[in-house]
């Protein structure tokens, strides 16, 4: 199946979507009202970073930062020094090195998300422990359990579903529930919807075609469909056509079908009782504050000064890619940081 990939973070963008920021934010709160920036970490230039495509911080504050364009993935600590290079090939000679995401797992062990083979294991220093099982395939978003369970959203041939796994990637089930008049968008789009455990053993989905969150036990079962919309949400009501892999009507009838529309593009945990989701709005990026064991909004819908690439411990992270030096080099991107402040 023909995939659109839509990194919203990407200097190089594909789609028209991928546009300046429209101004008009009547009806949103500031995001200085609810975040405080707390400080810039400028990136070791010991390594070249092409892109911060993924980001992930441990509980000691070290970054992880996936780099797609350069296909690395590195530790940095909370002040931009580089700790590890990960690399397979310490204890897996040869192994394909083609880096999608890599995420801290339920122990602070390392999970990478790779492109065939799908999957290897690492220590929290980087130290490579080695491959997944080898039916692991990768998911669109993946979450942990305390148990170190995996629960992948995927989008895939075979269907739209949730999917429970073990520690090493092993299937042990699958469940969820998807919206059958979008099937073909959410599994063409690389980066839309999201999925997340809180800090009760609850997991929360939501996909890119609406604001519903859908919550589920550890077993998989729906315990609660929370039904909310944001006031300026403005729901796609078309489908992608059938049109097999021709990208270029694929692309043109998700800008046309998605013009003045709202996409549901990432799901975080914000704080213990907290999740952000974030859309983008008419070219806009918006944000709210759920609190779903009380089903309400903590505040008004909020715009985002930027995407926002990791939402969690009451912190999010922009990605800014500064201007090329005075001899024409590009420094690393930077990574600002922003403290969650609840409005009174």
């Amino acid at each position: 199946m023909s995939r659109i990939t839509f990194w919203l973070n990407l200097v190089n963008c594909s789609l028209s979507l991928c546009v300046p920021l429209k101004t008009d934010t009547t009806g949103f709160d500031a995001f200085s009202k609810h975040f405080v920036k707390i400080k810039t970490v400028s990136l070791s230039e010991d390594v070249i970073v092409g892109q911060v495509s993924h980001l992930d911080v441990d509980s000691a504050g070290n970054l992880l930062v996936t780099d797609f364009i350069g296909k690395g993935v590195h530790i940095f600590d909370e002040k931009g020094r580089l700790k590890k290079t990960l690399n397979a090939s310490e204890c897996h000679p040869g192994f394909r090195w083609l880096p999608i995401k890599a995420v801290f797992a339920h122990d602070q062990s390392i999970f990478l998300i790779n492109s065939a083979p799908w999957g290897f294991l690492f220590k929290s220093n980087g130290e490579c422990l080695g491959s997944v099982d080898r039916s692991f395939l990768a998911p669109n978003h993946i979450t942990f359990d305390e148990n170190g369970n995996i629960y992948g959203y995927y989008a895939a041939e075979d269907g739209n579903y949730l999917k429970k796994m073990n520690s090493f990637g092993r299937e042990l089930g699958r469940f969820g529930k998807f919206p059958d008049q979008f099937k073909r968008i959410i599994g063409r789009y690389d980066g839309g919807g999201g999925l997340v455990f809180d800090k009760k053993k609850y997991l929360y989905q939501v996909d890119l075609t609406s604001p519903k969150l859908l919550k589920y036990d550890l077993e998989g079962r729906l315990i609660q469909a929370i039904e909310r919309s944001p006031s300026f949400y403005k729901p796609i009501t078309d489908d992608l056509p059938d049109v097999g892999p021709n990208t270029r009507e694929i692309t043109g009838s998700f800008s046309r079908i998605t013009q003045g529309k709202s996409l549901t593009i990432s799901l975080f945990l914000l704080d213990d009782d907290k999740l952000l989701v974030q859309y983008l709005h008419d070219r806009v990026y918006a944000i709210e504050i759920i609190e779903p064991t009380k089903n309400t909004q903590v505040r008004n819908a909020i715009k985002s000064p930027d995407h926002i690439v990791l939402a969690k411990s009451r912190l999010a992270y922009i990605v800014k890619q500064p201007s090329q030096d005075t001899s024409g080099n590009l420094p690393n991107p930077v990574i600002e940081v922003f403290r969650y402040q609840p409005a009174r």
